[in-house]
């Protein structure tokens, strides 16, 4: 049985969440989060959440031979490395793009999508990893909803993130995008057999 991540945060130490702002006012804030994230990505930028981890693209590009390369882009997450160490979290190897610029998160950002303040954004964020560092020092399976981008879970030490098809598919039309853009290299062109 996996637990929900934001619905525990009210059970930690001195928790805030519970006490001064609600459980659907966390979910809202990650929602935010989640939205941010989806933005950055979708500029094909980096997001990394302090404490939790790194969002980023992960990129191939494969020479077709018809001047245009064939892009392959795909969000990818990586987990802190102090979790990783802390509590021998696995995770899978994925191959990053080195020129995918990342970002830490904006709460002002964040605050202006969820249409919060500031300070409840971060109070919440740091809440709620603050509820996922416990259950996994408690060896428990969580969840943590993460709106537009999808779910991430963390079953038996293994760490996943489920996409949402929404996701996935605006970021194939935008790789296209990107693609269509570039100008084709025709190693046979005349140009190049004048020179």
């Amino acid at each position: 049985m996996t637990v929900d991540v934001i619905e525990e945060a009210i059970n930690n130490y001195k928790p805030i969440i519970g006490r001064i702002y609600s459980v659907s006012d966390a979910q809202k804030v990650w929602d935010g989060v989640a939205q941010w994230i989806a933005a950055y990505l979708y500029k094909h930028k980096g997001v990394v959440v302090p404490g939790l981890g790194t969002f980023t693209l992960s990129e191939w590009a494969l020479d077709t031979g018809l001047g245009k390369p064939l892009i392959i882009s795909r969000p990818a997450f990586f987990i802190t490395e102090t979790l990783v160490q802390s509590f021998t979290i696995k995770q899978r190897q994925v191959f990053t793009a080195n020129n995918v610029a990342c970002h830490m998160i904006h709460y002002g950002g964040v605050a202006a999508l969820a249409g919060l303040d500031r300070s409840t954004v971060k109070v919440c964020v740091q809440e709620v990893v603050q509820a996922l560092k416990r259950l996994l020092w408690e060896n428990k399976n969580l969840r943590l909803n993460l709106g537009v981008i999808g779910q991430l879970t963390i079953c038996d030490k293994q760490v996943s993130l489920e996409y949402r098809r929404e996701l996935l598919n605006k970021m194939r039309d935008l790789t296209e995008q990107r693609r269509s853009t570039i100008k084709p290299v025709y190693p046979w062109s005349p140009k190049r057999i004048l020179e």
